[in-house]
């Protein structure tokens, strides 16, 4: 069987790649992909990195600041679990700094990997390959404002400015430990991205379902990068509400996820004919409870709130 679906893939890949979007999103050509993807594709090349890029995906940071940004002023609390080498929580640190003044926001960096941990904590990036992984830096694609806001120039190496460094703490920890919420806290944002993909399924929904409990109640979870019918099966009945705005272009921004259905990881188009859409292709959710923070009310902000300051990165190159 995986011989005669290795036969299809190589005719039908080059036949796909030639097809215009408005065939290859037709209902046919989408059950074909989806057939592929489950029963071949989504079984290869499943391994992990401890590399990111800083803004991979600023649509999902814009919509994540428009939510934080209404109701009280009470400190915020943000947690990046599969850390990395901290690009993403340095990120969001920067940019929650940038939109909301005054306001403390503190972050907290969880990852497995000792390495990695050592590598966000020290906070320094090299503008090209990094040696150690053989793979592009960190910093790659940031604009000239944005490298500016984020980074001090050392050298040739940049760091990461002390108020963003200052705001953030590290932890090597896994989410699966029953003490999870007892040595990590609740936070209220906690980004996981892009790191319970390459898992096995049950050991991606255990993940999924410790994630969900460092979420404080009414607040959200960021999950992309993880397999759609784990996370629509855990979070769906579990009453997790997507944040549908922007939902489309916070799903696509990440360019290196192209290549459906012939790449693991790449992008599933969107199907609104699918009775679980908002919630299979959404990256952002509410967790239930704490009525007062309406989901409504912080999508309709998410519309009115521009990147207008100076140094936020408003011309970022996705």
């Amino acid at each position: 069987m995986n011989l005669l679906l290795t036969g299809v893939t190589r005719v039908a890949r080059p036949i796909w790649n030639r097809l215009p979007s408005r065939i290859v999103n037709t209902h046919a050509f989408l059950m074909f992909g989806r057939f592929m993807h489950r029963h071949h594709i989504r079984y290869q090349d499943r391994h992990q990195s401890h590399v990111t890029r800083f803004l991979r995906n600023l649509p999902q940071l814009n919509v994540v600041c428009a939510l934080l940004n209404e109701g009280a002023l009470d400190p915020l609390s943000i947690a990046s679990v599969g850390c990395s080498t901290g690009a993403e929580l340095y990120s969001a640190i920067w940019l929650m700094q940038a939109r909301m003044g005054a306001r403390a926001v503190k972050g907290l960096g969880v990852d497995i990997s000792d390495w990695a941990i050592a590598a966000a904590r020290e906070a320094r990036y090299p503008r090209g390959t990094r040696p150690d992984v053989d793979m592009p830096a960190e910093v790659s694609g940031l604009t000239e404002v944005q490298s500016s806001g984020l980074f001090e120039d050392e050298e040739g190496v940049l760091c990461v400015r002390g108020p963003i460094r200052d705001a953030c703490s590290w932890i090597v920890g896994d989410v699966r430990d029953s003490n999870s919420v007892e040595t990590l806290g609740q936070h209220d944002v906690v980004m996981a991205n892009n790191f319970l993909g390459p898992m096995a399924d049950d050991e991606a929904t255990a993940c999924l379902q410790g994630l969900m409990k460092l979420v404080k109640p009414g607040r959200y979870l960021v999950v992309e990068g993880i397999d759609l019918d784990v996370k629509s099966r855990v979070l769906g009945p579990a009453g997790w509400h997507p944040v549908i705005k922007d939902l489309e272009p916070v799903y696509f921004a990440d360019y290196w996820k192209r290549g459906w259905p012939w790449i693991r990881w790449g992008h599933e188009p969107i199907d609104r004919q699918r009775a679980d859409w908002r919630v299979r292709y959404s990256t952002i959710y509410q967790a239930p409870g704490d009525p007062a923070a309406s989901l409504q009310k912080a999508g309709l902000t998410a519309v009115s709130a521009p990147l207008s300051s100076a140094r936020s990165p408003a011309a970022a190159k996705q």
